[in-house]
């Protein structure tokens, strides 16, 4: 019993050390705070941390779905696994052209692997084809910068984004009358995108009985610090590329 108290005594004094942001990066930042997520689904719950730490870590969000029959849990892992996924990319000198969630599998072990592999690039080459997607950081789709480390902050934030909100973070009251005949009409409009809960600007707030999803998930599900990732990384971060989370 010492021993189990003392793992979660460690866990607790882990979550103050790393709550410090200024010396987190940002892969290890949206780690971390969905990794927190699950601790509170648990606190909920009345799940001793300390039993997860024995299953695996954050590893045990499997268990945990299985527990509580709660889809949100399964998000928030494979959230996880796709940060780890860019972390990975990015360590060995890499970043990713135009990936969109369709290039990405998530195995039986909820793990995430990707399709297509040509989308990896390196970040030293300039020789090749651009592949332009909505998932594109705004200076990559209006031809101002090649696809580096610091754009796919933006893009695996509306990945992530997505699997969390089950919504398109630029798609509110804004763009409803919006009609894209083309691929490029479409990715036109992301080229200045304004987010959805923009706290500069109010002009594409989601609109209830159409962003229903959306709005129940933001308001209800997850922590302010999520959130302000988000704000961050698409209002901020949109124009200030500095301003994205590391």
């Amino acid at each position: 019993m010492r021993k189990m108290i003392d793992i979660e005594s460690r866990y607790k004094k882990k979550i103050v050390r790393n709550y410090i942001c200024d010396v987190m990066d940002f892969f290890d930042r949206i780690i971390y705070l969905l990794e927190l997520s699950i601790h509170n689904i648990l606190a909920i719950l009345s799940i001793p941390m300390f039993i997860v730490g024995m299953s695996g870590g954050v590893y045990a969000y499997k268990m945990i779905m299985d527990i509580c029959k709660m889809g949100r849990s399964e998000n928030i892992g494979v959230c996880i696994e796709l940060c780890k996924l860019f972390a990975s990319v990015h360590s060995m000198g890499y970043c990713f052209n135009g990936i969109t969630g369709e290039d990405i599998i998530i195995t039986q072990n909820k793990e995430c692997k990707l399709l297509n592999d040509k989308k990896i690039v390196s970040v030293n080459d300039d020789s090749y084809e651009v592949n332009y997607e909505k998932t594109c950081a705004p200076e990559i789709l209006r031809k101002e910068s090649r696809p580096n480390i610091n754009s796919d902050k933006h893009t695996m934030a509306y990945i992530v984004f997505g699997l969390l909100f089950k919504s398109d973070p630029f798609e509110g009251s804004k763009t409803l009358n919006e009609v894209y005949y083309t691929k490029e009409d479409q990715l036109k409009a992301y080229e200045h995108p304004v987010f959805v809960y923009s706290y500069k600007d109010k002009s594409n707030m989601p609109v209830y009985g159409i962003h229903s999803i959306l709005i129940k998930y933001w308001n209800r599900f997850y922590s302010d610090d999520i959130k302000m990732i988000f704000r961050q990384s698409f209002v901020d971060g949109i124009d200030e590329y500095e301003a994205r989370l590391e």
